[in-house]
């Protein structure tokens, strides 16, 4: 009981692999995992300028997180769709993955997926003008270590 409340606590948190993990045999100190996979990474362009304008107004910090929240939301929905995992996002960056699975045509369809979300998104409204955010995507496939 208390790990499936744990589980559900942190769901959101953290990536789907490490979540599927928990509590299993499969996730232990000192255990080593590895195989193929693939990876994308993915940086907004124009967050700086975003980040700057912003800062220009007292309740600046909320609008950003509200621009940058609904912009994240969009593009997790996007890698959900193409049954990636989001490992990582901080500040103007994303990273998701395929572990286990190289095919990095799909990583490929799915980065074309995201600029489409991105087309889609509202241009940000600052106090300075409209900031058109970009994304600029690079993908790979390989071999990974796990620990």
């Amino acid at each position: 009981m208390q790990q499936d409340q744990s589980r559900q606590l942190l769901a959101p948190y953290l990536p789907v692999w490490l979540r599927e993990r928990i509590g299993t045999p499969a996730l232990q100190p000192g255990l080593v995992r590895s195989g193929p996979a693939t990876i994308l990474y993915a940086d907004l362009s124009g967050f700086s300028r975003l980040t700057a304008d912003f800062a220009a107004v007292p309740d600046g910090a909320e609008r950003l997180h509200e621009v940058l929240n609904r912009c994240y939301a969009a593009l997790v929905e996007t890698i959900d769709a193409y049954e990636g995992d989001v490992v990582a996002i901080a500040g103007d960056a994303l990273t998701a993955w395929w572990p286990d699975r190289l095919d990095v045509d799909l990583a490929q369809r799915c980065a074309t997926a995201m600029l489409a979300t991105m087309r889609a998104l509202p241009v940000a409204q600052t106090p300075l003008g409209e900031v058109r955010l970009r994304l600029r995507i690079g993908v790979g496939g390989g071999w990974y270590m796990r620990c």
